[in-house]
């Protein structure tokens, strides 16, 4: 027994060796993924870092150059003696390769932390500025102008606005505000904002604070907020006499509002705030019951506007367009995606989702099995290029990781189905896709919201097969509004049934009071890193590969 064990372990460690090595001779080929990987994981350190070092980034810069330098020389040095030591024994020979190979790697590394903390410094700075301007503006009533920067944010007593500057002032003091200041502002739940409307606010300017376990303060400087200003007094302009910004956006926000409308005059609490958010991305107000219940239940990222939704609506459209050759079932993918985003108003979050899902559907068309596993990595490094900030936003992260349990999860899934049944059709086209993208999002959701349900998995396994029909009923439902309402009842009371399954099941859950773990920041990250760690084990040794044992990168050395 205990030799039968042995060589089960040995069998196991060795595939798990090979599979290693493998993945390291193809992040070698392959630089493109190698450096975009490196590069979003560097941007998150060393953003993290230089926030906490107050030493000039010019000397950390130079330092870094000059450490360049030093590996560069090294690595000619030994580029030259490769010919010296050719008559050599193999073993000094192989040891001398293995040292030019980590220097190599060293080399690789300091050049894209160089990049990387040449692209993040104007960032930092620009906080470090606005960090010592704002302190000379708390705590002193304030007068400023500016335009609703983001749709306003319901909440239960109030509601919350984002105010990019025009103009604003101390009173009295004569201190101007910077213009373009983004700040944000808490007001009474009874008016009514427009996006892009003209408001002047005479209120008290805070900084903020943060809460118990969460860093609020570095959530909003994130989204460069700096300040708070709490129930000022507000005289907005109309927005048809003068608005800011992006007309597109806001016609296609209004659009949005006005099928929300209808969608409410139809359907009660909460199946209509439900319907809002699964079609649009509507972070719409549920009562406190219910939406602590949707967060036992694992599910409210189906009512928010993020990249796990667009990722199911891909996984649907392959679905209902079963019929249709593979290409053209992407494009209609590409269409069904972005009228979505339209949808939503295109909001910063769900545009983000739906470039990545593109970027997947094309690596899909342009067909190389390797396409899509370049694609990934190279796109999300050109979001961290772009934007060094939205390595913090948990709408990007999740969109990732869905994207990736779909890619990589998935895969494994369908294999260890296929090798027990080729039967229940069902369970690939739908448990399995729910269950990968479920699992992807496990170490992000844990790491932000210092939780874990037990009901995450089971719930989105029963709850999300009928998304896709709520979404298409609910589609026709506004469209028939429109043109015959007696028809659009019909499309409305089965999309009710499905949203009262909806309720049922999270009342249920919520009623259990049980199977919810609270973490520490601290607890919370190790257990998010552990189930990372446990999920990238998982996929080295189970993802399937074609002709595994002709494959190039597991050929041994032998």
């Amino acid at each position: 027994m205990y030799l039968r064990i042995r060589r089960i372990l040995e069998g196991v460690f060795l595939r798990f060796q090979k599979r290693v090595i493998g993945l390291a001779r193809f992040l070698r080929d392959y630089k493109i993924i190698s450096f975009s990987i490196l590069y979003i994981i560097l941007d998150a350190v060393m953003i993290t870092l230089l926030r906490n070092i107050k030493v000039s980034h010019t000397i950390g810069l130079l330092g870094m150059a000059l450490l360049c330098i030093m590996f560069c020389k090294v690595g000619k040095k030994i580029k030259n003696k490769k010919g010296e030591i050719s008559g050599r024994r193999g073993r000094q020979k192989k040891k001398k390769e293995w040292i030019g190979t980590i220097f190599e790697l060293l080399f690789f590394v300091i050049i894209t932390t160089l990049l990387v903390c040449l692209r993040i410094t104007p960032v930092l700075r620009y906080e470090e500025d606005m960090q010592e301007k704002v302190l000379g503006f708390t705590n002193s009533s304030t007068i400023l102008k500016g335009y609703i920067y983001d749709e306003p944010v319901e909440k239960h007593r109030s509601q919350q606005l984002v105010i990019s500057v025009l103009e604003g002032e101390l009173e009295g003091e004569g201190k101007v505000l910077p213009e373009g200041m983004l700040v944000q502002v808490k007001t009474a739940s009874f008016y009514k904002f427009h996006l892009g409307q003209e408001c002047e606010l005479r209120g008290t300017l805070e900084e903020p604070e943060n809460f118990e376990g969460f860093d609020y303060r570095a959530y909003l400087r994130d989204r460069k907020i700096f300040l708070l200003m709490n129930n000022p007094v507000v005289k907005c302009t109309s927005i048809s006499e003068r608005h800011h910004g992006s007309i597109l956006r806001h016609g296609l926000v209004d659009m949005k509002n006005n099928l929300i409308e209808i969608i409410e005059e139809v359907l009660n609490e909460p199946q209509s705030s439900l319907l809002a958010g699964i079609i649009f991305g509507e972070k719409k107000l549920f009562s406190k019951f219910f939406d602590e219940g949707t967060r036992v239940a694992g599910l409210s990222h189906i009512v928010a506007a993020s990249g796990y939704n667009v990722t199911i609506l891909v996984v649907t459209t392959e679905k209902i367009f079963f019929f249709l050759p593979k290409k053209l079932r992407v494009i209609v993918g590409l269409i069904v995606i972005w009228l979505f985003a339209i949808l939503s108003g295109l909001s910063s979050s769900i545009v983000r989702a739906c470039i990545m899902g593109s970027i997947s559907l094309l690596a899909i068309i342009f067909g190389r099995s390797n396409t899509v596993h370049v694609a990934i990595p190279l796109a999300s490094a050109l979001f961290v290029v772009a934007q060094p900030l939205i390595v913090f936003d948990v709408g990007f992260l999740l969109s990732l990781s869905a994207v990736l349990g779909l890619t990589y999860i998935l895969p494994i899934l369908l294999d260890l189905k296929a090798k027990v049944t080729k039967k229940f059709q069902f369970v690939d086209d739908n448990i399995l896709p729910t269950l990968s993208c479920t699992l992807g999002t496990l170490p992000i959701s844990i790491l932000t919201f210092n939780t874990f349900s037990i009901w995450a998995v089971p719930s989105n396994t029963i709850i999300l097969p009928i998304i896709d029909t709520t979404m298409f009923l609910g589609v026709l439902g506004i469209v028939a509004w429109n043109i015959f309402k007696p028809l659009s009842y019909i499309f409305f009371t089965i999309t009710n049934m499905q949203l009262k399954y909806f309720e049922f099941v999270v009342n249920l859950i919520h009623s259990l009071d049980w199977g919810q773990f609270e973490f520490s920041g601290g607890a919370s990250k190790f257990v998010s890193l552990t189930f990372l760690l446990m999920a990238i084990l998982f996929i080295i040794y189970l993802y399937p590969i074609e002709n595994e044992q002709y494959n190039y990168y597991l050929k041994s050395d032998s």
